[in-house]
């Protein structure tokens, strides 16, 4: 079975780790040192034999045990630490991109992209790391785009929007961040991938806008990556929103 032999491997790493920190002071740092090392090794490894998965394993369910089975032991933790995204390694990274362009459809793989992008300290993720998360989150969105742009763009509308007066401060705070979102899925997917969802994005702004809301920053962050993202001739009925 490729899924335990997967998770013996990772086990029999980590417990040889431990049985080598256990025998001295001396040897304890020198290990310790060797560590990220082996891991990367180890990440190496598995990375180098995600895309052969298909070949190995023909049926979906026990793919998806494989698929799961790699991000329970080697993505999860990390990503769920306190100081995630900050403290993700590019190794990790790189599983994960490897993960995302091959088996984006797998729900445990798209539950934990969804949950990463979706938490409040995305955007602090280290600069070094952008072009990982570019492509992860490209991957993810690539099979059903449409709809969790949409999920976003509905948020910017939804609880308590008909009543400005009646949004608290993290009511605002969620928006500017779900705006924030927005922009970026716009910048990480293909030009025009998005454009039976533009009369709705300049819709939801135009509301927004009217509101004289604290998020007009976000706002322009919008419809800059509008502009770098839909060819002109698509924006020909919202230039006047735009120059406005």
């Amino acid at each position: 079975d490729v899924s335990s032999a997967i998770a013996t491997s990772i086990n029999d790493t980590e417990s040889k780790k431990d049985e080598d920190i256990d025998n001295n002071d001396a040897l304890t740092s020198s290990v310790q040192l060797d560590a990220p090392s082996n891991q990367e090794e180890l990440f190496s490894s598995v990375s180098s034999i995600v895309p052969s998965l298909n070949a190995i394993v023909s049926e979906n369910d026990k793919l998806s045990t494989i698929v799961s089975t790699i991000l329970i032991n080697l993505i999860t933790p990390n990503l769920k630490s306190k100081n995630a995204p900050k403290s993700i390694s590019s190794y990790h990274l790189e599983l994960l991109e490897e993960l995302s362009k091959e088996y984006s459809s797998v729900k445990s793989l798209k539950f934990l992209i969804s949950e990463a992008f979706n938490d409040s300290q995305f955007f602090n993720a280290n600069v070094e790391d952008t072009s990982y998360w570019n492509a992860i989150l490209k991957n993810w969105i690539k099979n059903d785009a449409g709809d969790k742009l949409s999920e976003y763009i509905n948020r910017l509308t939804s609880s308590n929007a008909s009543n400005i007066f009646s949004w608290n401060e993290n009511e605002q705070v969620v928006r500017a961040t779900t705006l924030k979102r927005i922009a970026y899925l716009l910048l990480v997917c293909d030009k025009d991938q998005h454009i039976v969802l533009l009369k709705e994005i300049f819709d939801k702004l135009g509301w927004l806008f009217n509101q004289n809301i604290s998020s007009s920053a976000e706002i322009f962050l919008v419809i800059r990556s509008v502009l770098l993202r839909f060819s002109p001739i698509h924006l020909y009925d919202h230039w006047t929103f735009i120059y406005t």
